[in-house]
């Protein structure tokens, strides 16, 4: 007889052929024989959720198939095992192996004398690669993210990174910065978006600085990680500076990582010579996640938000968010903010529809969304005004709602930081992340006044 791992799998391929049912597959993936103990064949999996939707949907199928490729009877028995490790994958995904060298050590030069603020620039300490969900659409961006973290600087720079709304890249960003100074607490990395870039850069004229001052800002990072980079077409003045910026930190053998939304030769009025140094190190997409992958990422956001997802839960959220991480991220926590509403632990099927809608319906808001919308509605709840939302008062009364709008322009509308800074009085983007993440704290650490008024706002939007 076939050992239990070889057996178990001979069972998944018999059943895959016979089955329609996705979710069932997708399940079973995430299974493995374990061992025989007299007739009683055991089956491991690492979550109860896994084993109830499997016992509940095709436990008798699975027995049968179990006892006709063994040639007796056998009875299936479940178990649920530790979290496994990351997997060391033996053959590279690349075809050449990053060569591992010894990055140059840094001078103490007038580039590297610059402000300690400008260290760990804007990074968002939650996107770590431990916590990147990986499947086939970004495994080989993972890779090349993690080569980065081990040999920065010579392995695939420039590192460009593409792919739409909402599929990771933002994770991943900052995922390679994180490990990067987790790997070397003095490397000095810096993100910014190329709006960031534009920005300073105008300012640093209008106000007569030096612009040695600006140069070194950039210039005297080990890491630059640069998001929204199609924001640079058409801006041939801005395309010049960061041209200069980019060949002074390449040769100089600093990493640099870029991420757009679209290829190089697909950002319109982008100078050849910054396409062509774009394309001269590793270029890897991130598509939509598969269906597997929807499934692992909503098991991980939930626990990490301790939420307490049934199998039906997780196979129906999957079922409506078949596109964007970004909304599933905003479904669990619209899920968990009801929950602590609520007062109850458990996430069933009807809790689900509330929130989301039925299938047919899901999201469908009663009327166009629109920051104006939004921001109306959070006015009249707080009896604050547009001036003082997008003013520089920090008083409590008014952070809140400001904060509160940040939250939901991007969980609502999907909007960039960039984009929303830009609604709420031209603040800096960072200033944006640092609000959404105050609000997500917040429903995560249980604050009912702030779930309840975010249910009242979701109910006027969705109706």
């Amino acid at each position: 007889m076939l050992d239990p791992k070889s057996l178990w799998k001979a069972v998944i391929d018999e059943v895959d052929l016979s089955l329609d049912s996705a979710p069932v597959k997708a399940w079973l993936k995430q299974t493995e024989g374990v061992s025989f103990d007299g007739d009683t064949f055991v089956v491991g999996c690492e979550h109860t959720y896994t084993r109830d939707f499997l016992k509940q949907h095709s436990q008798v199928l699975l027995s049968d198939t179990l006892s006709k490729i063994a040639k007796k009877d056998l009875e299936l028995d479940w178990k649920i095992l530790p979290p496994k490790t990351p997997e060391i994958t033996e053959e590279p995904l690349f075809d050449q192996a990053p060569t591992v060298q010894v990055r140059p050590a840094s001078g103490a030069t007038l580039y590297e004398k610059v402000s300690r603020e400008f260290d760990l620039e804007h990074l968002n300490m939650n996107y770590t690669l431990d916590r990147y969900v990986v499947g086939p659409s970004n495994r080989v961006a993972h890779a090349a993210a993690q080569a980065i973290i081990d040999n920065p600087g010579m392995a695939y720079n420039p590192l460009f990174i593409y792919g739409g709304t909402g599929v990771g890249k933002t994770h991943l960003v900052h995922a390679i910065g994180n490990g990067l100074k987790k790997s070397d607490p003095s490397f000095r990395v810096v993100y910014f978006t190329s709006e960031q870039f534009l920005n300073d850069f105008v300012e640093y004229l209008m106000k007569r600085k030096e612009m040695m001052a600006f140069r070194k800002r950039y210039r005297s990072a080990d890491c630059i990680l640069v998001d929204d980079v199609q924001f640079l077409g058409g801006k041939e003045a801005i395309q010049e500076e960061f041209y200069h910026t980019f060949n002074h930190l390449y040769q100089s053998g600093k990493q640099i990582v870029l991420v757009s939304d679209r290829m190089p030769d697909d950002i319109v009025n982008l100078a050849d010579r910054l396409v062509s140094r774009f394309k001269g190190g590793l270029m890897v997409d991130i598509n939509a996640p598969d269906y597997e992958t929807r499934f692992a990422i909503i098991q991980s956001k939930a626990d990490e938000l301790g939420i307490r997802l049934g199998a039906s839960a997780v196979e129906l959220i999957a079922d409506l968010i078949k596109s964007n991480i970004r909304e599933i991220e905003g479904a669990l926590l619209k899920i968990k903010s009801e929950l602590i509403a609520r007062d109850v632990d458990h996430v069933d099927m009807q809790l689900i529809e509330d929130i989301l809608g039925k299938r047919e319906i899901v999201r469908e808001p009663s009327r166009k969304l629109t920051p104006e919308l939004i921001l109306g509605l959070i006015i009249d709840t707080y009896g604050v005004t547009m001036k003082e939302i997008c003013g520089r008062r920090r008083k409590k009364e008014v952070v809140i709602p400001r904060q509160l709008a940040m939250f939901m322009l991007r969980d609502e509308l999907g909007l960039n930081y960039v984009d929303i800074g830009g609604i709420l009085g031209g603040r800096d983007h960072s200033t944006v992340m640092h609000g959404y993440d105050q609000v997500k704290k917040r429903i995560e650490d249980g604050d009912k006044a702030l779930q309840a008024t975010l249910t009242g706002l979701r109910k006027e939007l969705y109706g």
